[in-house]
């Protein structure tokens, strides 16, 4: 069994640079998945979510 950081977990779903070197390195393995990374994994995509849209905002009134 794998063990991923919430961070893993975050480049499997939503595409960021080393997104494809995790891919790699899980394949084929099975990975835990605890009720603790559930509730970081949606805390993280929210903030994803968050800055890239006040970056855009940032952006359109500069």
């Amino acid at each position: 069994m794998t063990y991923l950081d919430t961070g893993c977990f975050v480049k499997l779903d939503y595409p960021e640079p080393d997104s494809a070197k995790v891919i790699a390195l899980i394949r084929g393995r099975p990975v835990g998945y605890t009720p603790l990374h559930e509730l970081e994994f949606v805390n993280a995509l929210q903030l994803k979510v968050f800055f890239t849209i006040k970056g855009q905002v940032r952006m359109a009134l500069s």
